[in-house]
């Protein structure tokens, strides 16, 4: 049994093809108008429309014609809003296990661990050093200094400073530490003044 099969030939597409009939009816235009511009009535039948009223309205107060974020009575201008911190509460954690890059060195004919801080422009003398120099009569001079923390934020302190001679090795080497009275329970650092 033979199948049937029908090939669809496609007819190009020529102008010769079209054929015009000037007497048929447009629903848009007459046939006189086909060739010339239209009218545009469309402009004048949406000017002669009445307004409707918006139907947008702010999801938090109602006011017509405002989305909530640009609504001007739920926003309050940028002037208005302010930040007031009332307590803050800090904790430390001390762990002797901990790691930290330790230099042993002799200060008044004793032992003592500083700590290496790249982080720090000048070196602290931590709450034990700190007693340490005063029971050996150091003489402590009194600076307001500006401190910079690691959040950046700026800090204005009295502070006391002197000159110590740190036995590095046989070597003696002078340095200048700042002590922080106030500030208890932290290590002696050498920054970078030193290293």
């Amino acid at each position: 049994m033979k199948k049937h099969v029908s090939a669809f030939v496609k007819k190009p597409f020529f102008k010769e093809n079209v054929v015009f009939h000037p007497e048929r009816k447009c629903k848009t235009s007459h046939p006189r108008e086909v060739n010339q511009p239209r009218s545009n009535d469309f402009d004048k039948s949406v000017s002669s429309r009445p307004e409707r009223k918006s139907s947008i309205r702010c999801y938090g107060c109602g006011y017509p014609g405002f989305i909530q974020s640009k609504c001007p009575k739920c926003t309050k201008p940028k002037e208005e809003l302010k930040t007031v911190v009332q307590s803050i509460k800090l904790y430390a954690a001390e762990s002797p296990d901990s790691p930290s890059s330790s230099i042993c060195l002799t200060v008044c004919g004793r032992d003592a661990a500083f700590c290496a801080e790249t982080g720090a422009s000048n070196s602290i003398a931590g709450e034990e050093f700190f007693k340490l120099l005063r029971d050996h009569k150091f003489r402590f001079y009194k600076r307001d200094i500006t401190m910079v923390l690691a959040d950046g934020k700026e800090r204005n302190v009295e502070a006391l400073t002197t000159t110590v001679n740190l036995n590095v090795e046989g070597k003696i080497v002078r340095v200048k530490f700042i002590a922080l009275p106030e500030a208890k329970g932290n290590r002696t650092l050498l920054g970078t003044d030193f290293l």
